[in-house]
């Protein structure tokens, strides 16, 4: 594959493992901190309310989720591009980020702690992926 195409290459493929493994690990989540019977989760009032109202458990477990996503993301993306793993597994980070922000404005009811340590993970996940994967090689 030529460089070209590897980096966005890379980056698409640490991408969707990342949104996959987030999904999945936020799925985990659901089932050990289920949303209330009487929720609707496509009305936008009542998610508000609950996330307003939300034990701090269910907002580290989606920040576990962040972290273990973009670490496996910039693991990815690291492989691929490596042995010049660093700029890929930020702009992956970046991307990572800036989908977190979209959440937080479409739901902007998080806890502010939540909101500071949202964005104080992807990016240092991505980059301590392509630290990793590195020292290993």
């Amino acid at each position: 594959m030529g460089n070209a195409l590897r980096f966005p290459l890379a980056v698409i493929a640490g991408l969707v493992l990342a949104v996959v493994t987030i999904g999945l690990v936020q799925s985990i989540g659901h089932q050990l901190f289920p949303l209330p019977p009487e929720l609707d989760p496509h009305d936008r009032e009542q998610l508000k309310a609950y996330i307003a109202n939300a034990r701090i458990e269910v907002f580290l477990f989606v920040l576990l989720a962040y972290a273990i996503g973009s670490f496996l993301g910039g693991v990815v993306t690291a492989l691929i591009t490596r042995p010049n793993s660093v700029v890929p597994c930020l702009v992956l980070g970046s991307i990572l980020t800036a989908f977190g922000g979209m959440n937080l404005i479409l739901l902007p009811v998080h806890p502010l702690w939540f909101a500071i340590a949202m964005f104080g993970c992807f990016l240092p996940m991505t980059w301590l992926a392509s630290r990793t994967v590195a020292v290993r090689s």
